[in-house]
């Protein structure tokens, strides 16, 4: 090859080197450059704050809290069922027919958070306080019973037989 056609390739090669690293330089600067953040919002930004029309959506536990405060404020005493007198007494009262939903969602709760212990040890804290409510009717108790005996493994041999029973009924418990 000939001396001056090195030379010319080589200036060429440094020339393109020299273009390229001003090229990726005005790159880096640019990048680095810092943006100006606006100082005021337009009225034209969408919150996500809910409007009155949309649901907010409860967090297990805080529906856990609200079916228990129900059930434990409106659970009706046995007295209270009694005195509905007998035509009402052939079908389920309307009042634990509601308060059964309440009954169902503790279950669900706890069914789909099985590794929450916060949701797990307020679910058999209620299930036994549920249980020994005496005044409460005695199916409902013996349901409480049965999910406790579920959800914490808690063996009902001092259980009255009677709640005892109807608890088997609900679920399959080993018999003593």
């Amino acid at each position: 090859m000939d001396k001056r056609k090195i030379i010319l390739l080589a200036l060429i090669f440094s020339i393109s080197a020299l273009i390229g690293s001003q090229n990726r330089s005005d790159v880096k600067a640019i990048k680095v450059k810092p943006v100006a953040s606006p100082t005021t919002k337009t009225k034209y930004v969408q919150t996500q704050e809910p409007t009155s029309s949309e649901a907010v959506e409860l967090s297990a536990i805080e529906k856990l809290d609200s079916s228990i405060l129900k059930l434990t404020t409106a659970m009706p005493s046995k007295k209270a069922v009694r005195e509905l007198g007998e035509q009402a007494l052939h079908h389920l009262p309307a009042s634990i027919a509601e308060l059964s939903e309440d009954l169902g969602s503790i279950k669900q709760i706890v069914h789909d958070n099985p590794n929450d212990g916060q949701i797990i040890g307020k679910a058999i804290a209620f299930y036994r306080t549920c249980s020994l409510q005496v005044e409460w009717s005695t199916s409902i108790r013996a349901l409480c019973m049965a999910n406790l005996h579920e959800v914490a493994g808690e063996s009902l041999d001092s259980a009255p037989v009677e709640l005892y029973r109807l608890a088997k009924l609900a679920v399959e418990l080993p018999e003593t």
